[in-house]
C-alpha cells in the first residue's frame, strides 16, 4: 500500500514500502513519474530513491523495577546478546544468564527507546560512581540493527550526564562492531583482561573533553 500520493508541478509521486531480499527491515521507496519523450509520443519514466525506515526514537528513562519493563529488557537483552554469542562462539555470555528478577533488583540506571509498535528497540544501562560512569549494557534488537540506535543511546547518555569526568565500557575483543562503535564515540582502549578462559575483554575509556558523536 502506498504511504502517500501527491503531485509536484504536475508530476505524480508516491511512497511504497518494499522489503528487499535478505533484509530484515522494510524500506520506504519514493517513486516519481517524470515525462519522457520518445519521438512524437510522451510517456512516464519512474525514478526512485530509497531510505531505510527508522523514525527518530525518543530516548527515555526506563523504570526497570516494574515487572513489565524488566520483562521487555530481558527479552531485548536475550535477542541482542544471542547475536554476539553466535559471533564470538560463546553460548553462555553473562547477559544471557541474567534473570528478570535480577534486572528488577539491579542498581543500574536504564535508558531506552521504543519502536512504532511500542516495543523496546534498544536500551543502555549505566553505573555511576561519583563523576565516573560505566556503560554496563548496550543492546539493540536485531530487527533494528544499523539504524543508528546504539549511537543515539550513547549520545543521549553524554547529554544526560554532562558532569561525567570519564566513561568506561567493556567489550569482548572479537565483537569488532561494538569496539568500532565505541571508538567512533570517543572511547579508547586502555586495558585487556580475561574474566575466564574463553572470554577476552577490552576495556575502553572516554575522558571528558572529547566531543560527543553527532546525533544521527
Amino acid at each position: 500500500m502506498d504511504k502517500r500520493q501527491s503531485t509536484d508541478g504536475g508530476m505524480p509521486f508516491f511512497l511504497r514500502k518494499i522489503k528487499f531480499p535478505g533484509s530484515l527491515q522494510s524500506t520506504w521507496v519514493s517513486f516519481e513519474a517524470k515525462p519522457r519523450f520518445e519521438g512524437l509520443s510522451c510517456g512516464w519514466m519512474i525514478v526512485y530513491s530509497s531510505k531505510r525506515e527508522g523514525p527518530r526514537m525518543k530516548v527515555m528513562r526506563l523504570e526497570h523495577r516494574l515487572r513489565d519493563t524488566a520483562e521487555q529488557l530481558w527479552s531485548l537483552q536475550h535477542a541482542s546478546y544471542r547475536v554476539e554469542a553466535q559471533r564470538i562462539g560463546v553460548a553462555d555470555l553473562p547477559p544471557l544468564l541474567e534473570t528478570i528478577g535480577e534486572i528488577q533488583e539491579s542498581e543500574l540506571t536504564y535508558w531506552g527507546c521504543q519502536d512504532k509498535d511500542g516495543d523496546l528497540a534498544g536500551a543502555v544501562s549505566v553505573e555511576r560512581d561519583g563523576d565516573a560512569f560505566t556503560i554496563a549494557r548496550l543492546m539493540v534488537h536485531p530487527n533494528h540493527f544499523r539504524e543508528g540506535i546504539a549511537s543515539r543511546l550513547i549520545a543521549a547518555l553524554f547529554d544526560e550526564y554532562p558532569e561525567a569526568r570519564c566513561w568506561e565500557v567493556t567489550a569482548e575483543a572479537r565483537n569488532l562492531p561494538a569496539i568500532s562503535l565505541y571508538e567512533k564515540s570517543g572511547f579508547r582502549c586502555v586495558e585487556t583482561f580475561k574474566p575466564r578462559e574463553d572470554i577476552f575483554m577490552v576495556k575502553l575509556r572516554r575522558r571528558s573533553g572529547r566531543s560527543a558523536p553527532p546525533r544521527p
